[in-house]
């Protein structure tokens, strides 16, 4: 049997799925949260924002904006779609104005 050869990810996809795990974790808090989702979003994305070291916060912050590039998992579609997306639109809105 034949191994196929691993697969590489460019730094710049790799940036984008940071951006898209970002979005992505806040959901189970989003999704446990009895009244406001909207602030509970905010509070997990701001504390993820907090957490990330300068280098990170820049390198994500010259990412396209979501569903402006359609490459990786920023693109427009499913995994981006929802509260997933609108979480990260928020990550971008923050990083932008930090």
């Amino acid at each position: 049997m034949q191994q196929s050869p691993p697969q590489t990810l460019s730094v710049e996809d790799r940036k984008r799925l940071a951006l898209w795990a970002a979005g992505y974790a806040a959901k189970p808090s989003t999704l446990a949260a009895a009244g406001d989702s909207d602030e509970v979003t905010r509070s997990e994305t701001l504390g993820q924002i907090a957490a990330m070291s300068d280098a990170v916060a820049n390198a994500l912050s010259l990412l396209p904006a979501l569903g402006e590039n359609n490459a990786g998992p920023l693109r427009t579609g499913r995994l981006s779609s929802g509260r997933v997306g609108e979480t990260i639109l928020v990550i971008q809105a923050e990083l932008r104005d930090r």
